[in-house]
């Protein structure tokens, strides 16, 4: 467990707790709008430090901010939102 904390930058207990969240969480029922989403982050510091610089809560909060702001500048066409049968804005 030491190990494991260490490699992301976690103090045994917080990596503990975080595990336990996940599986508690992973167990929840999964709907169509709302999915768990599993990522291993290799510059896990440096992205930890600039979510807190930015004051933008949690690395997940953030990575919500980035997918929905690349979306954003990157919509789709017409005949991309016919394919997946609804209207993403």
């Amino acid at each position: 467990m030491e190990k494991l904390a260490d490699e992301q930058g976690l103090r045994t207990s917080t990596f503990v707790k975080a595990e336990v969240v996940k599986m508690a969480r992973s167990a929840e029922p999964a709907s169509e709008d709302r999915q768990r989403i599993y990522i291993d982050v290799t510059n896990y510091r440096e992205l930890s430090g600039y979510v807190e610089q930015k004051h933008f809560g949690s690395i997940a909060s953030f990575a919500t901010f980035a997918m929905e702001s690349v979306m954003q500048r990157n919509q789709l066409t017409e005949a991309q939102k016919a394919r997946i049968g609804k209207s993403i804005n």
